[in-house]
């Protein structure tokens, strides 16, 4: 997602609050993956899933004049995002569970010439999501919006309603917990650098 500059969705933010539905149109096209990937994984269920991603670009087509700017515009529509998922699956009663990368949606990028290297990437990448997948849904959801959505610590907080500080202890001991269970299967920091 190399367009999803602050700058060019705060500007499509603002000519959607003025109901230019071109504007909405790209808005969706720029934010579409990263956020069908962040739903999907806090829901596990792809019919939700979409539901969800109706509703959320609902709510910015209804309340983007409501956008004060106090946060990047991807940090508000993240926020969007994790309340009508959390509501959707307190309505269902269902526990929070944060999934793998949804491989249909969003692909592992890898820097290399080299098949071999390229395959060693994935297969990490494969391993390491699935030890996430063993985490804590709190540990899973901090590590993901660290390291998959690539928001800072600031961002985070005013997404989850949290401290800073309890961001940094999340990310902490989210990291800690990742490393003990790749220990536990024979996997060293050293293997995955």
């Amino acid at each position: 997602m190399s367009s999803l500059s602050e700058e060019k969705l705060a500007f499509l933010l603002g000519r959607i609050a003025l109901k230019d539905r071109e504007a909405f149109d790209e808005f969706v096209r720029i934010t579409y993956k990263k956020l069908w990937s962040y739903i999907y994984r806090l829901c596990r269920d792809e019919e939700m899933a979409r539901e969800i991603m109706n509703e959320v670009y609902l709510e910015v087509w209804k309340r983007a004049d409501g956008f004060r700017g106090d946060s990047k515009v991807i940090t508000w529509l993240l926020k969007v995002a994790r309340n009508l998922t959390l509501g959707a699956i307190k309505k269902q009663s269902r526990e929070v569970f944060i999934d793998d990368v949804d491989e249909r949606n969003q692909t592992l990028t890898v820097s290399t010439e080299d098949p071999i290297s390229e395959l060693e990437s994935k297969e990490l990448a494969e391993i390491l999501l699935k030890a996430m997948d063993r985490l804590s849904s709190a540990h899973r959801e901090i590590l993901d919006l660290v390291f998959l959505q690539g928001l800072r610590y600031a961002e985070i907080a005013k997404l989850l309603g949290i401290p800073v500080n309890t961001v940094k202890t999340r990310v902490f001991y989210a990291k800690k917990r990742l490393l003990d269970i790749l220990t536990q299967w024979g996997i060293s920091i050293e293997d995955l650098l």
